[in-house]
């Protein structure tokens, strides 16, 4: 679309008319048909820089969602410039735990038992690790990760985890 939008550009200043050999070495005079489509992927390239805005603003408020407000401005720092956030923690621990059954059980039940009660699940875990100071990484299904020792606090990090778990 670039490149359409630099021809249109050479087309209407070269001549005013629309039209310059020396604006594009080697094409015949374009059709009405032609010109139409220049427009139309013109318009396309806008659409598409729109949808690219609004991916931005959708992807900062996932990271509000998933991520501690501490690291957000970190992590769109790092990415701007090309690198991934990353920190080394000396004592931290995960707990990754499954639900039993939980593949048979999405047999069992309709889509919409199996959402609510997944939904239902998810919520009670996140509330749990919110209780125990930790924090929810990964949620996948019936599988749940999650973290302790991440904010800096490592005192007590397995215990935290153990607590949850029970």
């Amino acid at each position: 679309a670039r490149h359409y939008r630099a021809f249109m550009r050479a087309l209407s200043t070269e001549t005013g008319s629309g039209y310059s050999s020396k604006a594009v070495p080697g094409m015949e005079r374009p059709q009405p048909q032609v010109l139409s489509e220049c427009a139309t992927c013109a318009q396309l390239q806008d659409r598409l820089e729109a949808m690219d805005e609004i991916e931005d603003v959708v992807e900062a408020r996932v990271l509000q969602l998933c991520l501690p407000e501490s690291l957000i401005a970190q992590a769109l720092m790092e990415r701007e410039a090309g690198s991934v956030l990353a920190r080394k923690h000396e004592r931290m621990s995960i707990l990754v735990s499954n639900v039993v059954a939980y593949t048979a059980l999405s047999v069992s039940l309709s889509a919409e038992e199996m959402v609510l009660l997944t939904n239902k699940m998810l919520q009670r875990f996140e509330e749990l690790s919110e209780d125990h100071g930790c924090l929810n990484i990964e949620t996948c299904g019936g599988m749940f990760a999650v973290a302790a020792g991440h904010d800096g606090d490592a005192a007590n990090h397995a215990e935290k985890l153990v607590r949850l778990g029970l």
